[in-house]
């Protein structure tokens, strides 16, 4: 919500950055997230860091947190930015604390060829579109690139995400899944314990 609110105050002020408008975005998006006030000085100490770095390219502007649905599946990219070489570029911001992905783990994420194949759909007419995640406590960016080709088995997989979820809500079973977020999770769980 923060950052969602700041870009959009430097696009309507033709402003690639400014502190005055990322506090002003920071008490809105606090507000609207009904952030609790244990997490207001953490939250600030993040946005901080990201803000006074953080420059938008507005010749390059498409969007900011323009929610897309199709069927069950919807998505909202936090920044999504065209670059001169034909290439679409899908930013997801991370604020918390796992540090930074590999180019590796990012090219098999789930999210990132989900977000890209919905780029396409939603920006036709690119020749590939790269998925970046920017991880905000440690300044760091990770980018994989994609190419239409790279996309053809995305519909198959959410088909196959979507039933599995499907058959957890019909039988009301949700049993625990390792994955890499096991490493930072403080849960008691029969699958890691």
């Amino acid at each position: 919500a923060v950052s969602h609110a700041y870009f959009q105050r430097l696009v309507a002020n033709s402003l690639p950055a400014d502190s005055g408008l990322a506090d002003e975005a920071f008490v809105e998006g606090i507000s609207h997230a009904r952030t609790p006030a244990r997490l207001i000085p953490e939250v600030r100490t993040v946005w901080q860091m990201f803000s006074e770095k953080f420059e938008l390219p507005l010749e390059r502007f498409v969007a900011a947190e323009e929610h897309g649905a199709e069927g069950r599946v919807s998505w909202t990219p936090d920044l999504v930015l065209a670059h001169p070489n034909n290439e679409l570029e899908v930013i997801d911001l991370k604020w918390g604390y796992a540090p930074p992905m590999t180019e590796d783990a990012v090219r098999t994420l789930f999210q990132a060829r989900v977000y890209s194949r919905y780029a396409h759909e939603r920006w036709k007419n690119f020749s590939a579109y790269r998925f970046t995640i920017f991880a905000a406590r440690f300044n760091r960016s990770v980018s994989v690139t994609f190419k239409l080709s790279d996309l053809d088995t995305v519909d198959l997989e959410l088909a196959a995400a979507i039933a599995t979820i499907e058959k957890a809500e019909a039988d009301n079973e949700w049993p625990a899944i390792p994955g890499p977020a096991c490493a930072w999770c403080n849960l008691q769980c029969e699958v890691v314990d």
